[in-house]
């Protein structure tokens, strides 16, 4: 594909735009900007979660916006997300803390060999 001793171009990353419309409308409506929002967000969580929060606002991981997302919703009480009852909600699936299934409690499957 390339010859030899040749690099590939590097990948250009695509750039973020800093402020969306949506942002700067609420901005100019409010008075308040992101940075400040997060701020107080930041204050009212608990600071166990205040990591997971941060790495969900910087776009270092998907699952931590999710986790974060469902802790926020049932007031960072995170036994309460397991329990989570909001079968429409987009997360339900992907909600963390779930109890896991083990193989054991399974069915095994009823073939002729089952007793």
């Amino acid at each position: 594909m390339f010859e030899k001793g040749h690099k590939p171009p590097p990948c250009k990353k695509r750039k973020v735009a800093a402020m969306t419309s949506f942002q700067k409308l609420v901005e100019k409506k409010y008075g308040i900007d992101r940075d400040e929002q997060i701020t107080r967000r930041l204050e009212q969580i608990p600071i166990k979660y205040r990591g997971t929060y941060k790495k969900a606002i910087a776009r270092r991981s998907m699952r931590a916006a999710v986790n974060s997302q469902c802790l926020e919703c049932v007031g960072h009480q995170r036994r309460e997300v397991s329990f989570c009852t909001d079968l429409g909600c987009p997360l339900y699936l992907y909600r963390p803390y779930q109890k896991r299934t083990n193989k054991d409690d399974m069915p095994s499957d009823a073939g002729p060999d089952a007793d």
